[in-house]
């Protein structure tokens, strides 16, 4: 029989984020997110409103590797029985050992979700914290070394109290989910079948280890490790300080994504993902975001700040009723116009300084989309 080839695991994955990205309107940085976290072997948290596609999102991505899953709402009646398995009576009565029966467990999960997770009562918080960083718990005596390559913790809100706290910092890699804002993605949630979306495709554990073991082979250049550093002088100027341990995580994930790129190399363009990376408290999301474009580059940040006045103008837009709609709509028209024309110096400028221009277009999209449909509403006196 002839030797039969490998499959290429890339390709599928991204096949896969781009069926989620066909289920899940408007969730395309948590999609990102969550497979750049499962090839980094990292925990990523989502928050967001009861409702938000968190759950269902999270099983979508478990049902796409063919893992074990393992998946727990917690309460503050839950015990570690319930995380890791029950005692096994006949070897306690047997052989007089304290063993745990661990088959569909977290013990034996290669993703996990973590519903509710602030929920966890304070006797299963250690385990839980020697879980999802070291990937390890006691039996025994015995430190058993778990096979889990991503965990996934949902909450409705972010945590209180120094216990929960400690499992927030757990997880590196934090995102917001919100509810469906546009009109015609709203529309198409309407018309969607009334059950929960299963991929077309999957990859094995192999290929998935395949593709972690080569994303960790991508090299970081020294260009990249001297604007982390001064990433690092920026945060801690601000008063945001972060562990030795974050840093050397948020390596993974920038290695991962240039894998997943298919890039030969971390380049400037990954270091903005640590936005999602490089924060303790939610309220710092915003300034870390300002201030990791400043070090990466001057010219996106200033990019994001009209980012910033596009979506101030298409928010009041939504407020603004009656006869002085038609007068905003105009004025927006304009505004948006004159956006669009500083960007597109602002390329000219980076092209010139041979950056790359990926995040700016991205921006450059957002504003055409919003003047294109303030211009449809004058257009057709519809919204």
């Amino acid at each position: 029989m002839g030797k039969i080839d490998k499959r290429e695991p890339r390709p599928i994955l991204w096949g896969i984020i781009k069926e989620m990205k066909a289920h899940f309107l408007e969730m395309d940085e948590i999609i990102e997110g969550l497979t750049i976290a499962l090839v980094a072997e990292q925990n990523i948290l989502l928050i967001g409103p009861p409702g938000s596609a968190k759950t269902q999102i999270s099983k979508f991505i478990a049902k796409a590797i063919g893992g074990e899953f393992f998946d727990q709402l917690m309460t503050k009646h839950t015990v570690p029985d319930e995380l890791f398995g029950p005692v096994d009576i006949i070897a306690m009565r047997e052989k007089k050992v304290f063993k745990r029966v661990t088959e569909g467990t977290l013990a034996t999960a290669d993703i996990a979700l973590l519903d509710e997770i602030w929920k966890a009562s304070s006797a299963i918080v250690n385990y839980l914290l020697r879980a999802l960083n070291e990937r390890e718990f006691k039996e025994n005596g015995k430190v058993v070394k778990l096979p889990l390559k991503m965990a996934i913790g949902c909450s409705n809100e972010y945590p209180t109290g120094e216990e929960t706290s400690a499992i927030f910092d757990r997880f590196n890699l934090k995102y917001e989910a919100t509810y469906i804002t546009e009109d015609g993605n709203f529309l198409s949630l309407l018309g969607s079948k009334d059950e929960d979306p299963a991929p077309s495709s999957s990859l094995t554990m192999e290929e998935l280890q395949a593709m972690i073991d080569e994303a960790k082979k991508i090299p970081v250049p020294k260009s990249i490790m001297e604007v982390m550093i001064q990433m690092r002088r920026e945060l801690l100027r601000n008063g945001i300080i972060l562990s030795p341990r974050r840093w050397k995580k948020a390596v993974r994930f920038l290695k991962a994504r240039a894998y997943l790129r298919k890039a030969d190399h971390v380049e400037e363009d990954d270091l903005g993902f640590l936005s999602n990376v490089l924060w303790n408290q939610p309220e710092q999301r915003i300034a870390v975001v300002k201030l990791i474009a400043q070090v990466i580059n001057p010219l996106i940040q200033k990019a994001m700040e009209f980012m910033d006045m596009a979506n101030e103008i298409w928010t009041n837009l939504k407020t603004t009723s009656g006869s002085s709609r038609s007068k905003a709509l105009v004025e927006a028209r304009a505004k948006f116009a004159n956006m669009r024309k500083e960007l597109a110096v602002l390329e000219t400028q980076m092209l010139d300084q041979k950056r790359s221009t990926t995040k700016l277009k991205e921006i450059m999209d957002s504003v055409s989309a919003y003047q294109r449909k303030v211009a449809e509403e004058l257009l057709t006196g519809t919204t």
